[in-house]
């Protein structure tokens, strides 16, 4: 059993849900990507045929700092009041607040941007199932990131792109919305997330007097609808169900129209072939060389050559990233195939001009790539 997504729709989509030079990044179109929930939420999903997106400040219990600055970017916030409070006053007399002003800028938009997170990759991890299903009747939708981006449908504005994951107390991110929301403390790494993000709007106001913002009534979620059918390649459950609990999953898409396979999750799995689709170096904002070869040559080693043909790195930047300091902004995919694989120039992104590198092996070693 192999774990290959299927090929994409190819429908048009609305652009841009990340921006050229922005350290917040989209990965490959045919990276997969999995919605784990309850059977509750699975159901109800096939039935609606539409995704929930919830607000941002609904996810505070889990993880308060959800879209928030880091420290490093607090104190230097701080410095910039000082800096101000020297050289302007307010009409009113009153000193400039930057600081203030930012941190409220900040947490008032907890209440506009809208959330819906995946988890990249079909690596898994028993942690991860345990959090996001603990029931344990849990139900994975599986998809691509490009099936993802062209089939959801909304006016609203909408982002998408892995998240990265930093010390609060050491890294520098970006100060503002959408692009904070792509970032989360170190603790989440198991999530490995890939996240869709709604603005609801209306423009937020920056106060420099620092105090709280009013912030004008909000929905308490939203529902996209999908065309489910060009989204949904398989459905994976929780490695503990038994057949009783898949029939009842093929039941749910059996009685909506579906023809989808389900499929129960690797980790129940007699051997461990190599995980089809993976992505490495978001969780590594110090861009430790030596800890993601290390990460990349064990995805090497753990590929089961019997069922595998080819595996392919790749290494993908933002167009902007310091050359001197690159891996802090890449990241990594690593992709197996059996059979022939695509073509070298189908990774990264065109659009946002990612540079891209791809490096190709087979059992023997090193296969040198031609492009067109």
């Amino acid at each position: 059993m192999t774990d290959e997504p299927a090929e994409l729709s190819g429908l048009p989509t609305n652009e841009p849900l990340a921006f050229k030079d922005w350290r917040w990044m989209l990965p490959s179109d045919r990276m997969v990507i999995r919605r784990y929930k309850s059977f509750c939420y699975f159901k109800k999903v096939i039935e609606d045929q539409e995704f929930r997106f919830g607000p941002a400040i609904d996810y505070q219990d889990d993880d308060p700092l959800e879209g928030q600055a880091t420290e490093p970017v607090r104190e230097d916030e701080r410095r910039g009041s000082e800096r101000m409070a020297e050289s302007i006053s307010l009409s009113d007399g009153e000193e400039i607040d930057y600081a203030g002003g930012m941190e409220n800028f900040r947490q008032g938009s907890q209440e506009q941007y809208f959330l819906n997170c995946w988890r990249i990759g079909t690596d898994e991890d028993p942690r991860f199932w345990e959090k996001f299903t603990p029931n344990g009747d849990g139900v994975a939708i599986e998809t691509t990131v490009g099936q993802l981006k062209h089939a959801l449908m909304t006016d609203l504005e909408m982002y998408m792109g892995l998240v990265r994951y930093v010390d609060q107390q050491r890294h520098f991110i970006p100060s503002t919305p959408p692009a904070s929301y792509f970032y989360k403390n170190t603790p989440f790494t198991i999530e490995n997330e890939f996240r869709a993000l709604l603005y609801e709007g209306p423009n937020q106001v920056m106060d420099l007097h620092g105090r709280d913002w009013d912030t004008p009534d909000h929905s308490p979620h939203h529902f996209v609808e999908a065309d489910l059918n060009e989204i949904i390649n398989r459905v994976i459950v929780s490695p503990d169900t038994d057949e009783e609990f898949r029939e009842q999953v093929r039941e749910v898409l059996e009685t909506n129209g579906f023809d989808i396979p389900v499929d129960i999750s690797r980790l129940a799995w007699d051997r461990e072939p190599g995980a089809g689709h993976v992505l490495h170096g978001n969780d590594d904002f110090d861009g430790d060389k030596e800890a993601i070869d290390s990460q990349l040559t064990e995805e090497l080693h753990a590929t089961d050559w019997f069922i595998w043909d080819v595996v392919d790195v790749v290494e993908i930047c933002p167009p902007k990233a310091p050359t001197e300091i690159p891996l802090p902004f890449a990241h990594f995919e690593v992709y197996r195939y059996t059979g022939t694989p695509p073509d070298p120039e189908t990774y990264g992104q065109g659009h946002l001009n990612y540079v891209t590198e791809v490096h190709r092996f087979e059992q023997e070693g090193p296969v040198e790539l031609e492009y067109d």
